[in-house]
């Protein structure tokens, strides 16, 4: 089942294989939308990290294989950053809860198959 929603900076998009990022050109920092949508394809996630303030904001971020993450997730192209309205925590914590099942599915998998 595809899961998507939209954040304060661009849409997140999961299809089961691989998660989209498409820019808003409101709400993209410069560094995110010069840099262009971008696709991660499961293989390459390794985790997800899911961050929410007490007013709301925050941000959801994929950790990709051999790429150390900016510190900001405003100019992280593979975050999306959230807010009132944009993102709200009950779109975006099933979207984050999906992905990491996903990433976590081949290593379930394997320990199940040696145990």
């Amino acid at each position: 089942m595809p899961r998507r929603f939209k954040a304060w900076d661009g849409e997140a998009a999961f299809d089961g294989q691989a998660v989209t990022f498409t820019w808003f050109a409101s709400g993209a920092s410069p560094a995110k939308y010069t840099a262009g949508d971008r696709r991660y394809p499961i293989t390459e996630i390794e985790g997800v990290e899911w961050h929410a303030l007490e007013d709301a904001r925050g941000s959801l971020r994929l950790r990709i294989r051999g790429h150390p993450a900016p510190s900001n997730p405003n100019t992280d192209p593979a975050s999306v950053v959230f807010g009132i309205g944009w993102g709200a925590t009950h779109h975006s914590l099933p979207f984050a809860a999906a992905v990491l099942a996903a990433v976590q599915a081949p290593m379930i998998e394997q320990v199940t198959a040696e145990g």
